[in-house]
C-alpha cells in the first residue's frame, strides 16, 4: 500500500491551471459574453454597475475570467490543455478587436509537490500571445502529498 501512495504521488508531482482575464474601464463583459462561442467557460465576471463587497462602490471596469471546464487543473505537462488556451486567441481575434479591453492576463497557478520546474508555451505560442500583450502573472503553491497546500 505504502509502495503505492510514494509512485501515485512522484506521478502526480504537479498541476498547471490557467485562466484568460479580460477587462477594461469600457469592456462589456455581458456582451462580449454574448458573441463568444469558444471552448473555455466563464468563471467570474464583473460589470461596471456591481458593487465592490469591500469597499461597497461600484467598480470601475469590466472584467471577465475565463478557464477550462470548471476550472480544471491539468497534469503537467499537457499541451492539449494549453492549445485550448492559446486557441482563444486565435479564434477569437476579431472578437477581441471588437470590444474595448484595456488589459488581458493569463494567469498560471502551479501546483507541486517536490520540485517546481517548468516550461509553459512554446515559441510559437508565445508570438501568438505577444501580439495580444498579454501578462503572464504566475502563482506557485507547494502541495503536501494529499493536495494539500503547505
Amino acid at each position: 500500500m505504502l509502495s503505492t501512495t510514494i509512485r501515485n504521488y512522484r506521478r502526480n508531482l504537479m498541476r498547471i491551471k490557467f485562466e484568460i482575464s479580460i477587462s477594461g474601464e469600457d469592456f462589456d463583459p455581458a456582451k462580449f459574453m454574448e458573441e463568444y462561442t469558444g471552448a473555455l467557460t466563464l468563471i467570474d465576471c464583473v460589470k461596471k454597475s456591481d458593487t465592490n463587497p469591500h469597499t461597497k462602490d461600484c467598480y470601475d471596469y469590466g472584467s471577465v475570467t475565463l478557464g477550462y471546464k470548471d476550472n480544471y487543473l491539468a497534469q503537467y505537462y499537457d499541451e492539449v490543455y494549453e492549445k485550448v488556451f492559446i486557441n482563444f486567441f486565435i479564434d477569437n481575434e476579431q472578437l477581441l478587436l471588437k470590444f474595448d479591453y484595456e488589459e488581458i492576463d493569463l494567469f498560471v497557478n502551479v501546483y507541486y509537490k517536490d520540485q517546481c520546474n517548468f516550461e509553459i508555451f512554446d515559441k510559437n505560442s508565445l508570438k501568438i500571445l505577444s501580439r495580444w500583450d498579454v501578462s503572464l502573472p504566475i502563482s506557485v503553491y507547494h502541495e503536501d502529498k494529499d493536495g494539500n497546500l503547505l
